[in-house]
């Protein structure tokens, strides 16, 4: 950061930020990548969000939808993950999972797709319909407050 004063004369204050955790790499490449990836294909939010009960876990779910630009090129989505406010759940079971594979090839000749999302918000107090939201609880029966 450089800072200058014109009052007085020019003066100038330089200041190195400093990156404790060597955080400014990772988020270059990160956008890096998103701005490659929306050459490729539009991917966003369709829809509201929804709650249900799957294997006895109350679970929210959103879709995102895919649709090719045109552009030349490909992109490969191989798989989807949780995230720090959410911990992707399995669609069948509720139960969390890591990751979910998805091995999908987008290109210019492709079709619109989408894909539904299944989690459990990161937090650990007892979610209820009503109260349910995005930023809500992880893994507990609805109703019962426990695992």
């Amino acid at each position: 950061m450089r800072v200058s004063f014109g009052q007085g004369g020019p003066k100038v204050a330089q200041v190195v930020p400093l990156d404790r955790f060597d955080r400014l790499p990772a988020l270059r490449a990160q956008d890096c990548l998103a701005q490659s990836v929306e050459k490729i294909a539009a991917i966003a939010l369709t829809g509201p969000l929804g709650t249900d009960v799957v294997g006895g876990t109350l679970v929210g779910s959103l879709t995102l939808q895919i649709v090719p630009t045109g552009a030349s090129g490909s992109l490969a989505i191989g798989s989807i993950g949780g995230a720090i406010l959410i911990a992707l759940a399995d669609p069948l079971s509720g139960a969390i999972i890591e990751s979910r594979s998805l091995n999908l090839e987008v290109d210019a000749a492709g079709i619109p797709g989408s894909i539904r999302v299944v989690f459990v918000p990161n937090r650990c107090d007892p979610p209820t319909r009503s109260s349910w939201s995005l930023a809500s609880w992880r893994g507990r029966k609805p109703g019962t407050g426990r695992h």
